[in-house]
This record gives C-alpha cells, sequence and structure tokens, in this order.
C-alpha cells in the first residue's frame, strides 16, 4: 500500500469532520507509483549451483537444467522493462557456497541488490553469462550444501536485525556476529573472487551493506526467489541451534524420519516472521519456490520447497522444462510488482435519524491489480470507525483498537475491521486455496490462512464474508462464501 494513499486517507477523513453539516461524502481515487529506488521491491534470487544442476540422469531437455535457469533468468531480467527504461524492482542473485576450515557452507552474493536500471540489467546479464561460461568448471558446488545456511545468510545480507519476538518494536537482536544478528556475513571463505565486493562496506568482506538501509521509512516489501535443484543427502541438525540463536523456532514443519531433518522451510517462516532491517517498522522476507526437474523429481525435495514457499508467505512452481521456469519467474515477478492499489471512499454523511449527529464509519474499498495485467482484480470492502484515542482522532478497528500501523500508514497486519468474523476457526479457509494470501499477525495464534483478524490483506474478511455462494464455484472445503475461482 502506497504511502500517498495512507496519508491520503487521515487527511480526507480529518477533513471531513472539519467540514460541518454540509459536509459531501469525498472519494479518492489513488493511484501513486513510487518514485525512489528504496521504494521499489527488494528481490534475491537464490540459485541452486549444487552438482544436481547438472545431473545427467534427469535428462533436462536440451540443455542442463542448471543453464536452462540461468537463461530463464536472463530472460526474465531481460524483460522487466521495456528496452532503454529502467525497471521498478531491485534484484541481485545469490548462490551456494562451500566453506573450508572453520568457514561455514551457505550462500554468497554472486550481484549485489540494485534498481534494474538499463545499465543494471546489462551488468546482471553480463555476470549471468560468465557463470554459463564456467559452468563445468568450477562454478557449481557438492550436493552436500543444502538451501537453510544460505537462508540464513539471507537474513544476513537483508540486514539480520532481530529475532520474531521483536520483530514489531524496532528493538535489535542482541549479540551481534556472524552466528548471531547484525549484517555480519555468516558463510564461506575470506578470500572469494567469485563474491560481489559491491555487497559489502568493508574490504574483508565481512560487513553487509544491508539490501534495506537503515534509514529507510518506505518500507519496500523484501522477497527470496529459490530456484532448487534437489534433494541435500547432508543432515543439518546444527542449524537448529543457529536458528535458536536469533530466536527463530526450530520446530519441524511436518513430521519426518529423523534422517530427512532439514531447516529450509523453518528458515523460510523465520525470514516471514523476523524483521531483517533496522528501518522503522517490520519489514521481512517472502519466500517463492521453483522446484526444477525432470525425469527423476524427488518427493522429499518438492515436499521440502512446498513447505518452505508456504511457511514463507510466497508460493511453490514446479518447473520440468526452460519454458516453465521462464513462465514460473516471469509470473512471481508479476505478482511482486503488483502492488496493491486502492479506491477509498472516505464517507461521512449527516445523519438521518433523530438525533441529528454524525456517523463515524469509515469504508475503504480496496482492490488489487491483476498480476497479469487481467481485468478481474481481487477486491473487498472494510469498514473501519473514527474515535479519540488520548484526545486525539484516529482510526479504529472492530475492537476499538487503532487500526493504523504507525510505521507503514496503511492498515496493520492484526487489524480487524468490521463484518468478518470476530475470532479464528479451524479449518482456516485461505489455507486450502491455491495461491492465497497469507496474514503476518504473530499476536494472534493459527491466524496466517484465517479471515481473522483481515489485517492488510485485500482478500481477508470484511464484506467478502457476506457473499452469497457461487454455484459455479466448488471447493474442497464446506464453507458457503466463495468470493472467487479456485484454480486447479
Amino acid at each position: 500500500m502506497k504511502n500517498g494513499f495512507r496519508r491520503g486517507l487521515l487527511a480526507a477523513t480529518l477533513l471531513a469532520i472539519g467540514a460541518g453539516t454540509d459536509a459531501e461524502d469525498i472519494d479518492l481515487f489513488v493511484g501513486v507509483e513510487p518514485e525512489r529506488g528504496t521504494d521499489y521491491p527488494n528481490v534475491v534470487i537464490l540459485l541452486d549451483n549444487t552438482a544436481n544442476w547438472a545431473d545427467d540422469a534427469q535428462y533436462f531437455p536440451d540443455t542442463k537444467q542448471g543453464l536452462a535457469e540461468l537463461g530463464a533468468i536472463r530472460t526474465v531480467i531481460g524483460a522487466l522493462a521495456p528496452e532503454g527504461e529502467d525497471a521498478k524492482v531491485n534484484v541481485g542473485l545469490m548462490m551456494l557456497d562451500k566453506g573450508s576450515g572453520q568457514r561455514f557452507d551457505g550462500g554468497y552474493v554472486r550481484s549485489h541488490v540494485k534498481q534494474m536500471t538499463k545499465a543494471a540489467r546489462a551488468e546482471l546479464l553480463a555476470e549471468i553469462a560468465e557463470i554459463e561460461s564456467e559452468f563445468s568448471t568450477g562454478g557449481q558446488v557438492t550436493t552436500e550444501v543444502g538451501y537453510s545456511r544460505a537462508m540464513f545468510e539471507v537474513f544476513k545480507y537483508f540486514g539480520g536485525h532481530t529475532s520474531p519476538a521483536n520483530a514489531y518494536n524496532d528493538t535489535a537482536g542482541s549479540p551481534v556476529g556472524p552466528t548471531h544478528f547484525g549484517p555480519w556475513r555468516y558463510s564461506g571463505d575470506d578470500v572469494f573472487d567469485r563474491r560481489d565486493a559491491a555487497a559489502f562496506s568493508d574490504s574483508r568482506q565481512t560487513l553487509y551493506k544491508p539490501v534495506v538501509p537503515a534509514t529507510e521509512t518506505c518500507k519496500s516489501k523484501n522477497y527470496l526467489i529459490l530456484i532448487g535443484n534437489g534433494w541435500s543427502p547432508n543432515g543439518e541438525d546444527e542449524v537448529a541451534t543457529l536458528l535458536k540463536s536469533v530466536g527463530g523456532d526450530a520446530g519441524q514443519l511436518y513430521q519426518t524420519t529423523s534422517s530427512k531433518v532439514r531447516y529450509g522451510d523453518e528458515m523460510a517462516r523465520f525470514l516471514y516472521q523476523t524483521d531483517v532491517s533496522a528501518a522503522p517498522g517490520k519489514q521481512n522476507v517472502l519466500t517463492y519456490a521453483i522446484d526444477v526437474h525432470n525425469r527423476q523429481p524427488s518427493e522429499d525435495h518438492g515436499r521440502l520447497l512446498k513447505s518452505m514457499a508456504h511457511a514463507g508467505g510466497g508460493k511453490y512452481f514446479s518447473a520440468t522444462n526452460a519454458d516453465e521456469i521462464e513462465t514460473a519467474l516471469s509470473t512471481i515477478f508479476s505478482e511482486i510488482q503488483a502492488v496493491d492499489s486502492v479506491f477509498a471512499s472516505v464517507s461521512l454523511p449527516a445523519s438521518v435519524n433523530i438525533r441529528g449527529t454524525y456517523r463515524n464509519q469509515v469504508y475503504v474499498g480496496m482492490f488489487r491489480p491483476d498480476a497479469n495485467g487481467l481485468p478481474r482484480w481481487v477486491g473487498n470492502l472494510k469498514q473501519y470507525k473514527l474515535g479519540l484515542v488520548d484526545n486525539a482522532l484516529r482510526l479504529l478497528d472492530a475492537e476499538g483498537e487503532q487500526a493504523i500501523d504507525s510505521s507503514t500508514g496503511f492498515i496493520g497486519e492484526c487489524a480487524r475491521s468490521f463484518w468478518g468474523p470476530a475470532s479464528v476457526t479451524q479449518p482456516a479457509y485461505w489455507g486450502n486455496v491455491n495461491g492465497a494470501p497469507v496474514g503476518g499477525c504473530l499476536a494472534v495464534a493459527g491466524s496466517a490462512h484465517a479471515d481473522y483478524p483481515d489485517g492488510n490483506v485485500v482478500e481477508k474478511g470484511a464484506r467478502a464474508t457476506g457473499f452469497v455462494p457461487c454455484a459455479a464455484v466448488t471447493h474442497a472445503t464446506s464453507r458457503a462464501v466463495r468470493r472467487r475461482p479456485v484454480p486447479n
């Protein structure tokens, strides 16, 4: 949600109140584009460059699957904006790294996150060409290198700020260091010529320049796209300790045998729940996963990546050829750039009842443009109310709590609008809908896929929960409300 609307909502509300008994409804049609690179979404592509990306047993069509992935990245990056124009998205590339001696396995920054201007796109495409040139001569690592440590490196690169427990109070984590909080590099050898020195603030490449600057206040969204090539046979018991060292939950998201315990999905959950940046407000990372395979898909690997995407607030894609990889990447970038837009109608009509007073309802019509540019948009109508908090006029939710997140200027993740449910009901409806949005309210257990609280998610709760069922739409649940068809 853009700051122009956030300020406009409350400003229009105050103007409406001050207009007196002759006040008319005020309709705000808002569509403000971000103007600075720090406003644009930050995307890190984490490419699995283990030996799996060149596995002959997969019989990948016409090429090695790693080369197909690099080709897909090249195509999608080149198409982020029309030729000669700058793209309004920041992108970087990370790859897996095998440590030696006392240095940990994990990931490294191959190309630092930067706005995809015309020149920057050319630089990234040149870097991809270099990776292709060294594909069979040293660009890959052993299959023992898993995803979880690389994702911890992602946490460090974004800023490594704090734990989920402090995600909402701007309290930095402590202690700081490579295995704890702060933007200190965790993995890899001290000297590594493939690492992008521009990602660091020191010549020894030990301290990152965080992806999200500490002075950032516009709260750009952050994303991780994992392109995975196969199951790592190496156990990760010590990663549980690493997660706990930064206040993460090492509890397994699904049951499996002890030899198959992996922490990539718990790391994705951690990135989604925590605050990675010292900038004001919670700034988390959403994880998308692309499972690349052909003749020999791994059930364990697919299950892990699905869990990573689900716990990380993103989506899972399966790709068995170059076209499907490109389609998955294009879909993800379309969704990332399909920022919520809002038509806001702030109405304070003169009351027609005998008391002659003003009502204090505030109605907000929310819409999100379709990621593929189609005319059918997700929408909802939500109601809040005006009230006094410490003698100051504020927008309140159905619980009487302040509805606005002070760090973002828009509806808070734990706010509950009127008309929707007042508690979490199980099974949570949105947990069974493909590609459904995930709520970020940690204060209400089990609410990630529920309509309560609806927070800042367009589809959830509010007036949409009262629609008449659509007979043409079927779903696995018995819920009567049908907002939109569910893709197969």
